[in-house]
């Protein structure tokens, strides 16, 4: 599945349940994770989120925290 299709789908479900500026700050992140990634959506592995994080620490970033819930 196309990533702008599955982000689409996701805020659109949950519209409702975030500020308009949750939702900003949600696509923003999302869109610099998979430009450092360059994976679709389907091809993203805990590996490539892990090596975001740590990137975005060694840059001095904000810390991101997820909760994965990763299922093999």
């Amino acid at each position: 599945m196309l990533k702008a299709n599955i982000l689409d789908t996701f805020f659109n479900d949950h519209q409702s349940r975030f500020s308009e500026e949750t939702i900003r700050s949600y696509r923003l992140s999302l869109n610099q994770f998979f430009s450092f990634c360059g994976k679709q959506y389907d091809d993203v592995k805990v590996k490539d989120i892990r090596a975001w994080l740590a990137s975005m620490e060694e840059r001095g970033l904000k810390k991101v925290r997820f909760i994965l819930n990763y299922q093999v």
